[in-house]
């Protein structure tokens, strides 16, 4: 029944990233990247997509599956609706082989809450995983996917996850032989998030350090 399940729910996660198209030049997600300094050959290298026709996408996986299927899933609520009207923005979660395993849906206006939407189950691996398969000795260590980005497009090698508690101890294995940057907002959150991951990493062996930023500021505004 487990099996069924996981790969009913593969099906589901690949026909819906398979729908999805890359983002629109001149397009309101385009026009939110951009406002956040992220520019094209960034998004496209991250595979990044976008929901540009949320009824006819509803309707295409409304087709292909059922809607206990769906529910399950997480991508429909238990209305039956598909749940990103207001987050068209997808940051695929993909696997040192290539393999999307799942994403994240973010809204690009200010009024909505919560920004992001993940599917049920967590997540499995950090985003922009391939980072570490980079040559380069440094990797840096987000907070979420625009400040991953944001490094991305001024040409450094950049991970995310998805909240500063979110780091799992199996991710550590990943970033062996590197010298890893925290680069956590410089808030509350972000100190208490960058301690835990800091000592987690040199409990382990791993050159690990914190970058220091003003008060009050991410990496994405640090940037722009």
């Amino acid at each position: 029944m487990k099996k069924g399940f996981e790969r009913a729910h593969r099906n589901i996660l690949v026909a819906f990233l398979n729908s999805l198209k890359p983002i629109t030049a001149g397009g309101k997600v385009a026009r939110y990247l951009k406002s956040r300094g992220i520019y094209k050959k960034t998004w496209n290298k991250a595979r990044l997509r976008e929901i540009s026709n949320y009824h006819e996408l509803s309707e295409r996986l409304q087709a292909e599956f059922s809607e206990t299927q769906l529910i399950e899933s997480g991508l429909f609520n238990e209305k039956g609706n598909l749940r990103y009207f207001k987050h068209p923005l997808i940051f695929p979660f993909i696997d040192l082989e290539g393999k999307a395993l799942t994403f994240q849906a973010r809204a690009i206006d200010k009024e909505t809450t919560p920004k992001e939407l993940n599917l049920r189950g967590g997540i499995p691996i950090p985003f922009n995983l391939g980072a570490v398969k980079a040559p380069n000795p440094i990797v840096y260590l987000c907070e979420g996917a625009i400040d991953t980005l944001s490094l991305l497009e001024k040409g450094f090698h950049a991970v995310g996850i998805p909240g500063v508690g979110s780091f799992k101890r199996e991710w550590v294995s990943y970033f062996k032989g590197k010298k890893i940057i925290i680069a956590f907002d410089a808030d509350e959150a972000g100190d208490k998030g960058a301690d835990f991951v800091l000592k987690m990493l040199r409990a382990d062996g791993l050159d690990a350090s914190r970058l220091q930023m003003p008060p009050g500021t991410d990496i994405n505004a640090w940037f722009s």
